[in-house]
């Protein structure tokens, strides 16, 4: 481990910042995946989950988006003729978001947030790395991963965005896709369900199976646990598809 960081950081010293990422962007794009492009296999799941309900072209959300092709829970779903909103704390991302899945997504440059008012300003923690799966808000989070892996951050200020004011102006949303390093959990116990319930809801929860606070949420607004793959956990709405639940066991 610490001569693969030594390596990058020699890269990283004498290849521009621009450079790496692009070449990034292109490895993850084009050399990485085939069937699947999620990190466990999250997205077959996904796609059969709708394709059972007979959800063709459906809307996601994906909070936290990282890269349009590589470890991506919804770019098979856009693949399958799906449309979406992409929010994410870096402008790259985004642009390579867009770059990839042109008109059929829409871009917003923010920090998803339990609550903030408006125009609220927080600070992010943005690790030095080329393409970071790791910034946070979460400073206790930073630090700890600033520890274990010997990786520094630079703070930065982004205007928060409130996960309720959000979907008050999207249109239904069938899949919700989160990974908001450190704060998956405060967002989902913020999101007034009873107002916008998502068919199916993915995040990740280092407890295995989830904590007990977003298991009770999820079966007081008529939710099930459709799967665990990692540390992610997907979340079924119970509607009048029981029957197509029962065929995955639960």
């Amino acid at each position: 481990m610490f001569l693969k960081n030594k390596i990058r950081k020699i890269l990283e010293f004498f290849i521009p910042i621009s450079i790496r990422r692009l070449i990034y962007f292109f490895y993850g794009s084009f050399f990485k995946y085939h069937k699947s492009y999620s990190q466990k296999g999250e997205d077959l799941i996904i796609l059969s989950y709708f394709k059972g309900l007979k959800v063709e072209k459906g809307l996601y959300l994906d909070i936290g988006c990282f890269h349009p092709v590589w470890i991506s829970n919804t770019h098979l779903l856009h693949k399958n003729n799906w449309t979406g909103y992409a929010v994410d704390i870096d402008k790259y991302k985004l642009k390579s978001m867009k770059f990839s899945r042109g008109k059929k997504i829409n871009c917003i440059l923010g920090a998803i947030s339990p609550k903030a008012k408006k125009k609220e300003t927080a600070t992010i923690y943005k690790f030095d790395r080329t393409w970071s799966d790791l910034d946070s808000l979460d400073k206790s989070f930073a630090d700890k991963i600033k520890n274990e892996l010997n990786i520094n951050y630079k703070e930065e200020k982004i205007e928060l965005l409130d996960i309720n004011y959000l979907f008050s102006k999207l249109p239904h949303v069938n899949f919700l896709n989160i990974d908001v390093e450190g704060i998956d959990s405060k967002v989902i116990l913020s999101l007034d369900l009873d107002k916008y319930a998502p068919d199916l809801i993915v995040l990740e929860d280092n407890i295995w199976g989830g904590s007990e606070e977003i298991n009770k949420k999820m079966q007081k607004y008529n939710y099930k646990l459709l799967f665990i793959s990692g540390n992610s956990l997907g979340f079924a709405k119970i509607t009048k598809m029981d029957p197509l639940l029962n065929e995955f066991n639960l």
